[in-house]
């Protein structure tokens, strides 16, 4: 089996086995943040209740995927500075804006679709379905990375086709 299939693999399994421990009742991916430091990727989740609706306190789980597979909590710091949501403001009924701490300028609208929950966001001038971003980072000194670009890729919101943005500090 080729590398890149038997990561998908074991990242699928991982997210259902974590989602099924925590209780969440349908727990949907949104997007990841893969870092070019290290293997480890921070997940964002629809939160969603019992009845399919998103959470209204907490619209969206962000936590740590590990190397080896394992769950973590983003630390204090991380949730203030790097990848937690600074905010989220309820539009509409199973609709939410959200912002992430280090990407103030790219609101996020995280609503439901025939899909199921989707992250929509302006790619490179158009609205995309986020899939993930990749961030290109070197480390100053330990846990104080210096970024050096973040990539945003996504899905054409209307044609379906890739959309790509490479954003610099």
């Amino acid at each position: 089996m080729k590398p890149f299939l038997c990561s998908a693999i074991v990242f699928l399994g991982t997210f259902f086995w974590i989602a099924s421990s925590v209780g969440v009742a349908d727990a949907q991916h949104l997007f990841f943040i893969e870092r070019s430091t290290n293997k480890n990727i921070v997940q964002y989740d629809a939160h969603t209740m019992e009845d399919g609706n998103l959470a209204r306190e907490i619209p969206v789980l962000v936590y740590w995927i590990l190397e080896n597979g394992d769950r973590e909590d983003l630390s204090k710091i991380q949730r203030k500075y790097a990848y937690g949501i600074e905010s989220h403001k309820r539009l509409q009924d199973n609709r939410y804006e959200i912002v992430m701490s280090a990407l103030k300028e790219r609101k996020i609208t995280v609503k439901e679709t025939d899909d199921g929950y989707k992250a929509f966001v302006l790619i490179n001038g158009r609205e995309g379905i986020l899939e993930r971003l990749y961030v290109k980072c070197v480390e100053i000194l330990p846990g104080l990375p210096n970024i050096l670009y973040v990539d945003l890729f996504g899905r054409d919101a209307q044609a379906n086709l890739a959309v790509t943005e490479r954003l610099s500090p």
